[in-house]
């Protein structure tokens, strides 16, 4: 592939691009690649392929999507040897910019890292000394937050919304850009810029005029670096469920397993293009449809079983984790 970019997935993934994809924290060569994915035209002989729909062909172990306009498709893509060693995932650069891919990605990068002993989890991550601290949580219930307000309060980072966990109770940082949102928790101990801090409250102002809004995204996007220190990993000591309420007590771990996978699969993979296009690809390829749920299950089976875990009421969370985990 001319003009390759290579990503490690701290070794457990290794990829092959021809578009940057990934956050720059993973570049490098791999020993092995378990993925390949390439941007640009290409051609698919849907002949030789059962179809299913309108838009769908496979089998195989392939899956083709074609969206035709007036007769020419204005998308493509192609997903080949998913449950195989080297896979490939292939689309139109019209896709990416207009459509977005990053949906089918993270369903495609959560089944290599499940083949082999790991999985993306919907959480922050930070790190205290050798120990790692998940803070799992629904969607806007805090994650960010806690995250912006250890800054500089000497943890280390490993995601803000997601995290690898799996083999030898080990928890891998995901370090995706962070999302500022305009509001005075989140930004009291990040040193941002005076033109920072001014282009995020303009956002902010802007998001809030209608209809605006639905098109401004309200969040100023840097790296998490800037927030705090990246560690490669840690060991699980902790899984905090961040919700509603008062108080912080354990839960029991198959109560923990269902809110890990029901909070995962909603954020990392509700995308709906991306979920029709695996539930297709299990139809043509007698692919288990629930795959990532029963694999995550299987992982989280084990680990849950080596740690200890909280639900912990979501207001000033962040204060709790430095007095009990602080210097």
């Amino acid at each position: 592939m001319t003009n390759a970019i290579y990503y490690d997935i701290h070794g457990i993934v290794g990829i092959e691009s021809n578009v940057e994809i990934l956050p720059e924290y993973f570049k490098g060569k791999p020993k092995n690649i378990d993925l390949v994915i390439r941007q640009g035209d290409f051609d698919f002989d849907t002949t030789k392929y059962a179809k299913l729909g309108l838009k769908f062909f496979g089998g195989n172990d392939t899956l083709y999507l074609e969206y035709p306009f007036y007769g020419k498709p204005i998308q493509k893509v192609l997903i080949k040897n998913l449950q195989g060693k080297k896979t490939e995932f292939f689309f139109t650069k019209l896709t990416h910019s207009i459509f977005g891919v990053s949906g089918m990605l993270d369903f495609i990068l959560q089944v290599k890292l499940l083949e082999k002993g790991y999985t993306f989890v919907h959480a922050g991550g930070v790190t205290k000394g050798k120990k790692a601290i998940v803070i799992a949580a629904w969607s806007e219930m805090g994650k960010s937050s806690t995250i912006f307000g250890l800054s500089n309060q000497k943890f280390g980072g490993l995601g803000y919304d997601t995290v690898i966990i799996g083999n030898e109770r080990k928890v891998f940082s995901f370090p995706e850009q962070a999302g500022i949102y305009f509001h005075s928790k989140n930004i009291k101990n990040i040193r941002l810029s005076l033109a920072g801090k001014a282009k995020l409250f303009v956002k902010y102002i802007i998001s809030k005029l209608p209809p605006l809004y639905l098109y401004i995204d309200p969040n100023l996007r840097i790296d998490l670096s800037k927030l705090l220190p990246i560690e490669k990993s840690g060991d699980l000591d902790k899984v905090y469920f961040l919700e509603w309420g008062e108080g912080h007590e354990k839960i029991d771990k198959e109560t923990a397993i269902n809110k890990a996978i029901s909070s995962t699969v909603h954020s990392l993979f509700g995308n709906f293009f991306a979920r029709e296009t695996f539930q297709a690809y299990s139809y043509l390829n007698s692919f288990d449809p629930q795959f990532v749920e029963n694999g995550m299950r299987g992982i989280l089976e084990k680990l849950f079983d080596s740690c200890e875990i909280i639900r912990s009421t979501k207001k000033d969370f962040y204060k709790y984790l430095l007095e009990k985990h602080g210097d």
